[in-house]
């Protein structure tokens, strides 16, 4: 018998292996940035996007402004969420 066996992986082994290889790759201080900027309309504190993820934010999610909720959430799936205010930024993390 031939002992030279191949063990062959998983479709999800596979999947597991380049996930952990790009998450290891990717300098560990830097996160998918979400910019936003505040506008007063009518009395009202609306947040809309600034650059192209927020705005392929805005497709996904089929409204034209964010909300704190969207916010708080792409902070929890580890994006890096930034907002110009009138003169100043906030980040959230």
């Amino acid at each position: 018998m031939n002992s030279n066996h191949t063990k062959v992986k998983h479709p999800q082994d596979r999947y597991d292996e380049a996930v952990k290889t790009a998450l290891q790759s990717r300098p560990k201080d830097t996160k998918p940035e979400f910019r936003f900027y505040e506008k007063s309309v009518y009395g009202n504190t609306l947040n809309y996007p600034e650059n192209g993820k927020a705005e392929d934010f805005e497709r996904l999610t089929g409204k034209k402004t964010a909300t704190q909720s969207h916010f708080d959430s792409l902070s929890n799936l580890g994006f890096q969420v930034i907002i110009n205010k009138a003169n100043f930024e906030v980040t959230y993390y």
